[in-house]
């Protein structure tokens, strides 16, 4: 029974070294260790511990055989005492973990040749306090930069990224986010969810913007357009990302203004902005897109002008802190879970000229009492009043 247990213990101890096995060195030179990689040409930078100041050469040599050193490898300085690092140009990526939890880190410069940043490559490097992403980079795994706790500036020049996960800067305190000349396109998520972030510049040569880039940035009250964009514009110190050409608003924060000449308020536009509280919609605007004002907790009323004929799906969800909304004559249709969880809308006037109210419109607003359903309405979706615990009456005309 003993040697039983003990071959079992064996097993076990032998499976936890396994990954330092598939990940150990081949070589070492001059206190850096390598793993060459399968093309048999290139090296990527690996474990054990580190200490101190690390320049990592560009080529390396051993056994008279030169090999190019391409690659910062998974964990390959996790949890080490790095204080500072020189990371070559022929680096084209930076693994998973690599970096993590070098608190003694207070500062990095990632080439421009580096094109993949892999998860949690810097996360938990407290000293760091500020970051630029180069010209290269063209994806940022989850968790990236995520619990550096002191990083308050990022420096975007990624000139063409197209993936970054929500979670990439989590629980950052950034509060400037400045996208350089380089930038053509900010991406999906890129700034979603940063609480402490204040202020954003957008450069010039930037000609798109992904949905959410924004979202949830509940401090942000500073947004900033170079006025020689020709793709979007902040016209009139709005705090707003406006397209140039078509007029619409597609980004916002709390201290938004929404100027004369907007004609719609764009996909997601103030998504999860909780620190809005109120906002006037200008006659002009046709449109409330689709999650315009999504998530928006601290709005409490809102007036819809003349002007907009629609209100989109989802346009008002989750909005808990509204307690009045004034639609007028011009709505045709209230969109898809439109006001779905307003739990604070007590009344709403649905005037003469909608012709429809989209299935879960007002689902699970437990604080309206009474609705009055005009003759012009001729049909009512799946689960619109859903929930309205609180609704003692409602008319439903023969139009319906």
């Amino acid at each position: 029974m003993k040697n039983f247990t003990k071959f079992f213990l064996c097993l076990a101890l032998m499976l936890l070294a396994l990954p330092n096995m598939v990940s150990a060195a081949d070589f070492e030179v001059g206190g850096i260790y390598y793993k060459i990689d399968s093309d048999g040409v290139s090296v990527s930078v690996v474990g054990p511990k580190y200490l101190g100041d690390i320049v990592i050469p560009s080529q390396v040599i051993w056994n008279n055989v030169k090999y190019s050193v391409t690659s910062i490898g998974g964990s390959a300085f996790r949890n080490t005492g790095l204080t500072s690092i020189e990371i070559p140009n022929s680096v084209t990526s930076i693994g998973r973990n690599a970096f993590s939890g070098c608190t003694d880190l207070t500062s990095i410069k990632i080439p421009n040749s580096v094109t993949s940043i892999g998860g949690s490559a810097f996360s938990g490097c407290t000293g760091l306090t500020s970051i630029e992403i180069p010209d290269g980079v063209t994806t940022i795994w989850s968790d990236a930069f995520s619990r550096c706790t002191n990083l308050t500036l990022v420096a975007w020049n990624a000139e063409n990224c197209t993936s970054i996960d929500r979670d990439t800067f989590r629980d950052c305190p950034i509060k400037n986010f400045v996208f350089g000349r380089s930038v053509k396109k900010i991406p999906e998520n890129c700034c979603y969810g940063m609480t402490n972030l204040t202020s954003i510049e957008i450069s010039s040569n930037v000609t798109s913007i992904g949905k959410t880039a924004f979202g949830g940035c509940e401090s942000l009250s500073s947004i900033k357009v170079s006025e020689d964009n020709h793709v979007y514009d902040s016209r009139e110190s709005s705090n707003a990302i406006i397209k140039t050409n078509t007029n619409e608003l597609v980004a916002g924060c709390k201290s938004t203004v929404i100027p004369y000449g907007v004609t719609s308020i764009g996909y997601a536009a103030f998504v999860n902005c909780t620190g809005l509280t109120s906002i006037e919609i200008p006659n002009g605007v046709t449109l409330v897109g689709a999650s315009a004002f999504n998530g928006c907790t601290g709005l409490t009323s809102i007036s819809i002008p003349n002007s907009v004929t629609s209100v989109g799906a989802s346009a008002f969800y989750g909005c808990t802190g509204l307690k009045s909304i004034s639609i007028l004559n011009s709505v045709t249709s209230v969109g898809v879970s439109a006001f779905y969880g307003c739990t604070g809308l007590t009344s709403i006037s649905i005037p003469n000229s909608v012709t429809s109210v989209g299935a879960s419109a007002f689902y699970g607003c437990t604080g309206l009492k009474s609705i009055s359903i005009l003759n012009s309405v001729t049909s009512v979706g799946v689960s619109a009043f859903y929930g309205c615990t609180g609704l003692t009456s409602i008319s439903i005309p023969n139009s319906v």
